[in-house]
């Protein structure tokens, strides 16, 4: 897999390449998105591209448009800034595979490539911080005795979670990955990595925004909270 790097600003461009470097030796960046696009035409290889915003006029139609055209070679990760929610959501709703701040540690910029590389989203704090936050403001909740089917799933499949497995959620919903997730049960990211399989398969699920989701529909009816749904700090 390349990647590609997009910035009109080439200290981004600069710093981007020496955070990549050297887990991707095969790098093209540019810094003229026209050129960008024409490289593109022939491009017949699987590639993440980065995208940085540069909030300029007509930028977003401009990157849907393009986004059309290379959908089928090119996964992209937009960066900005000043990242808004909103802004973000826009982009994954015309398919953008990832919305990051432009100054991302490099650890979470190498996650990000990872993560959509493999068919997945990567929606960066802002955006995991506004879905939850969304839920927690406008999700009803019926005030009945009986507990929604929803809330009942929800807690049947955390049921079938190992205490470990337990652990693990708690922490994903809080937005850590797995790094972190790792040191702080002092355990290897490896093993962070099968216990999340193994959280998938029993909650049918294909990642950790789509857990998150079905866990935080626990418990809203009695407004206990089983899962610490903090902000991530």
């Amino acid at each position: 897999m390349d990647v590609i790097l997009y910035s009109a600003n080439n200290d981004v461009l600069i710093r981007w390449k020496e955070m990549l470097f050297p887990a991707y030796t095969s790098i093209d960046s540019y810094n003229n998105n026209v050129e960008l696009d024409n490289s593109l035409t022939m491009q017949l290889k699987k590639s993440v591209l980065l995208y940085h915003l540069s909030n300029r006029e007509g930028e977003e139609e401009w990157l849907k448009n393009f986004q059309q055209r290379h959908y089928e070679n090119v996964l992209i990760i937009a960066l900005s800034n000043t990242p808004e929610s909103v802004k973000g959501i826009r982009m994954l709703g015309f398919g953008i595979k990832g919305f990051a701040n432009t100054y991302s540690s490099k650890e979470k910029l190498l996650m990000a490539i990872d993560v959509v590389n493999k068919g997945e989203i990567w929606l960066g704090e802002v955006l995991i911080n506004y879905i939850l936050n969304y839920l927690k403001r406008n999700v009803a909740v019926e005030e009945t005795e009986e507990e929604s089917d929803e809330a009942s799933h929800s807690r049947s499949i955390f049921q079938k979670l190992t205490i470990r497995e337990q652990q693990i959620a708690q922490k994903v919903l809080l937005g850590k990955q797995n790094k972190l997730i790792a040191e702080e049960l002092n355990i290897t990211e490896r093993t962070v990595k099968a216990h999340l399989s193994a959280i998938y398969q029993k909650a049918m699920v294909k990642n950790r925004l789509e857990l998150s989701l079905i866990l935080q529909k626990m418990d809203r009816r009695s407004g206990k909270k089983r899962i610490d749904r903090r902000q991530i700090a």
